[in-house]
């Protein structure tokens, strides 16, 4: 979709114009399972990805499980990326 392919190319503008479009699903999966949130991280897109979180669909898409049955969190410490990961720590309500 274009949200993917935006999120994939690290295109952040476009991303956010998408995911203000009511017609724009965040949480539309590619063939391998990843939503927009996935593609970005393995991508290393973190503008793209903090823009996806802004979006009001992001604590769905972020708690969504890829083919491999990992979030985008889970994917982040796999990479040993911290600021992924950090992102995504401060994202979600942890109690």
């Amino acid at each position: 979709t274009p949200l993917l392919l935006a999120a994939a190319g690290g295109h952040t503008r476009c991303v956010e114009l998408l995911c203000k479009d009511k017609r724009v699903d965040i949480t539309i999966k590619n063939k391998e399972g990843a939503n927009a949130v996935h593609v970005a991280t393995m991508a290393g897109k973190f503008d793209c990805v903090r823009e996806l979180l802004r979006a009001n669909q992001g604590d769905v898409a972020v708690a969504d499980l890829d083919g491999d049955g990992r979030t985008p969190l889970h994917n982040s410490v796999l990479h040993d990326n911290v600021d992924f990961t950090q992102l995504f720590l401060t994202h979600y309500h942890i109690n």
